[in-house]
């Protein structure tokens, strides 16, 4: 998507879909495409409800409200970037009550801490009622919300937190980390936030992992913890036999979620995927893996061979990222120690070596 001064790209170009499809893929570009349809004031006004902007006044000191531009200091672009995440900054605690008022039917509730004041015999000195704040959309808006964000759970970027019998609403997130003054080319957040029983929601929460180290995608990072806690806590809930009842290893035992093996090395790749019971179709003796099939965070049976596209590397120090999407490219020379500079936005078209820096060229 060209804007002015800029091109919005996607990891994974979709050409023409439905916002259905753009949702469970993380669309950058139909998410901004999506938002020219409101005038700013609108879109703002929905922001803002949301809890983007405004301390959620939770009961502890301490909070901040984030940044959130007001409509009269938008320029041109601010609106599409923020449609993605950018151009705005929130507490973990604020995405997460946005997503709660989803799944509350609409209604944002106030964040609290206590629930109830006790006496050392354990008599109740004062119990802390529930507080609405404000609807900030309609019960019927919520629902289909809902329908939506278990969609990528489903079948988009957030498989990692499939659990038989259990439907699941959610988001994966990675964004660039804020640092100096600027978007660190180096530095991410991946994040998860969601709720479950998607259609009668018990538990809203948010894992969000600073610099991971790993992968930099939500769906492969921060998804699977969000699974693992949904899991230890099931029984805590006491929810219904019938959701909890096939919650079990042997449900899942012919099946894995597939890693995220982009930027490795094949021999590095096919010794990961081993540990999950997955391997390499063809194990080549040089170059990084610049493309994979299945995708990450697919669940797919044991014994799985992954097809990969591989880049030759001239050098093994010297890791050939090209064809790689720059954020991709610049996550797997930061793994590997190498200080990167960077021209351009969208895949490294060519990258030089000045002693041990890269610069990449992107478009």
């Amino acid at each position: 998507l060209q804007i002015p001064g800029h091109v919005i790209r996607d990891d994974h170009p979709l050409g023409v879909t439905s916002f259905q499809i753009a949702l469970e893929q993380s669309s950058n570009v139909v998410f901004a495409t999506a938002v020219r349809m409101l005038d700013d004031r609108t879109y703002y006004k929905y922001v803002r409800d949301f809890g983007f902007g405004i301390p959620s006044g939770i009961d502890i000191p301490g909070e901040i409200r984030g940044l959130l531009k007001k409509p009269d200091q938008f320029d041109e672009n601010t609106k599409l970037f923020m449609s993605y995440g950018y151009e705005l900054s929130a507490t973990a605690l604020q995405v997460l009550v946005a997503y709660a008022t989803i799944a509350n039917g609409g209604v944002m509730m106030q964040p609290r801490c206590v629930k109830a004041i006790r006496s050392p015999e354990g008599a109740v000195i004062k119990n802390v009622k529930p507080q609405v704040v404000r609807r900030v959309i309609s019960e019927r808006t919520s629902q289909i919300l809902t329908e939506m964000l278990t969609g990528v759970v489903e079948r988009g970027t957030g498989t990692a937190t499939r659990i038989p019998g259990v439907k699941i609403a959610g988001k994966t997130g990675t964004a660039q980390r804020f640092v100096g003054g600027t978007y660190s080319q180096q530095a991410y957040t991946a994040s998860f936030v969601g709720y479950y029983p998607a259609h009668a929601p018990r538990v809203a929460m948010v894992v969000m992992l600073n610099k991971p180290t790993t992968s930099i995608y939500g769906g492969t990072t921060a998804a699977p913890i969000f699974r693992r806690v949904v899991q230890k806590t099931m029984t805590m809930l006491e929810l219904d036999a019938g959701t909890v009842e096939h919650i079990a290893a042997s449900a899942e035992a012919d099946s894995v979620v597939v890693p995220d093996v982009r930027g490795l090395q094949p021999r590095t790749a096919d010794t990961v995927l081993r540990q999950v019971g997955l391997h390499l179709e063809e194990v080549a003796d040089s170059g990084v893996i610049l493309h994979q099939q299945p995708y990450p965070g697919q669940r797919v049976e044991r014994s799985t061979a992954l097809t990969v596209k591989v880049s030759p590397g001239k050098h093994p120090q010297h890791p050939d990222v090209t064809g790689l999407t720059l954020r991709r490219a610049i996550a797997v020379l930061h793994d590997a120690g190498i200080e990167v500079k960077v021209s351009g936005t969208g895949r490294v078209v060519q990258q030089v070596w000045h002693g041990s820096t890269c610069n990449l060229i992107a478009r």
